[in-house]
């Protein structure tokens, strides 16, 4: 039998270091940075998640596009996508853990270069919470 989380590492595995995702938000001046993600897993897990969600795009703006057809689909997909971003945030919230000590990953970002960030002041718009961040489109 197979499980999800063997799933999940396969398609992991079968993500090159040239394919990684790429990240172009440049870092702001009410920002400071806590460091880079060096570890191409971690930089694997959200390339993943960032497949899934253009899946879902590629699902929803087909024409003609099938509600019937895609719904489970795209169900899944947005789970597996959200559980890897979670996964993800988890592990920069580790990998820095001595840096942020209980800093709230409400206050993190990810910019140019797999830069983490953190920002100087709670009233900045342009930095999203890391939850909110993940703007998945639902079926329905």
């Amino acid at each position: 039998m197979i499980n999800w989380f063997d799933e999940v590492k396969k398609e992991l595995s079968q993500i090159g270091n040239d394919e990684l995702m790429e990240i172009i938000l440049e870092i702001q001046p009410n920002e400071t940075i806590v460091g880079i993600i060096d570890d191409d897993s971690i930089k694997k897990i959200m390339t993943l998640s960032w497949r899934y969600q253009q899946l879902i795009i590629a699902m929803i703006q087909g024409k003609p596009f099938n509600a019937k057809r895609y719904s489970v689909e795209i169900r899944k997909c947005n789970t597996e996508a959200k559980i890897l971003y979670a996964i993800f945030w988890q592990s920069v919230m580790l990998s820095f853990k001595p840096i942020l000590g209980s800093t709230a990953k409400t206050s993190l970002g990810i910019r140019k270069d797999w830069t983490i960030v953190i920002r100087n002041s709670e009233n900045d718009e342009d930095v999203i919470d890391p939850d909110d961040r993940m703007e998945l489109h639902e079926p329905f």
